[in-house]
């Protein structure tokens, strides 16, 4: 067992308490390997790292009979959804199996399942942000820019299921009151408004291809034909999971820091010059 990491899933007591894995158990002094009692923190969890462990074992016959259904041409939808099943099984034992959360992306992937292979690999990646298997496997689903992306950062900035965490909705959500035009829940970027914004981070405004994009309806518009709030932060997570340097960037010249906390205590948006944010998710943008 790997010292210094949790070793029981949500609700045992010795998870709640934060104790970590050693080579002597917390709970009652026993062995790693010796027999534990129900009420320790041994019971029915073993880390991936043990070469004992059941659900590698699991896993490593799925993907002997995934490899043989293909070598014979059977390796069918029914025949994916079976190993899907069964990768899930392996998950219900233990949440953070690094070999099942795997499996279970490539089979979603073979399924057509791209959004869900994706929210499986960024799951792997809160195992082990640095799995170069994870990383290669998102890199192939064509999920990012050629140069490859820099997972560590997107962790920081959205969960496993692509909805920002609180520090960044917060900072978001600030920004776009800060633009938006109207009142209360009808608040709104106009195309006005998107070219100031623009204009804030960038240097210049917004060109009428990329402003045409914007508003093409690709993110949430009210029924003037507007920019919401939700539409404001769907595109920021969208640039987030494609270029997490280009969200870092904008948010450093919107008075934010990386971690996305407060650098400034006016919110008054400033002028400079920098690569068009729009354009990493639009067609041309001008400065």
């Amino acid at each position: 067992m790997k010292s210094g990491e949790p070793h029981c899933d949500a609700g045992c007591p010795c998870a709640e308490a934060g104790d970590e894995c050693d080579d002597e158990c917390d709970c009652c002094g026993e062995d790693a390997d010796s027999e534990h009692g129900d009420d320790c923190c041994h019971h029915g969890y073993i880390h991936p790292s043990d070469p004992n462990d059941p659900v590698t074992s699991m896993c490593v016959q799925i993907n002997k009979d995934l490899e043989e259904w293909e070598e014979k041409g059977e390796l069918t939808p029914e025949k994916l959804n079976e190993a899907l099943g069964r990768f899930d099984e392996a998950l219900k034992m233990t949440a953070k199996h690094m070999e099942a959360l795997l499996g279970k992306a490539y089979v979603q992937g073979e399924l057509g399942q791209s959004e869900a292979a994706v929210e499986t690999l960024l799951k792997a990646l809160e195992v082990d942000a640095k799995d170069f298997r994870a990383q290669q496997m998102l890199s192939e689903m064509g999920e990012f820019q050629d140069d490859g992306p820099d997972l560590e950062l997107i962790v920081k900035f959205m969960d496993q299921k692509g909805n920002p965490t609180p520090k960044f909705k917060a900072a978001l959500v600030e920004i776009f009151n800060r633009f938006a035009v109207g009142e209360g829940d009808n608040k709104a970027l106009t195309k006005q408004a998107m070219d100031k914004f623009h204009d804030a981070v960038n240097g210049g405004p917004l060109s009428s291809d990329a402003m045409d994009f914007l508003f093409c309806g690709e993110w949430e518009l009210d029924d003037k034909g507007n920019i919401t709030q939700d539409g404001f932060i769907s595109f920021y997570l969208n640039q987030t999971f494609t270029d997490p340097t280009e969200t870092i960037n904008d948010l450093k010249k919107l008075g934010y820091d990386a971690e996305c906390n407060p650098t400034t205590s006016s919110s008054t948006p400033t002028s400079s010059s920098a690569t068009p944010t729009a354009s990493s998710a639009a067609p041309t943008a001008s400065n």
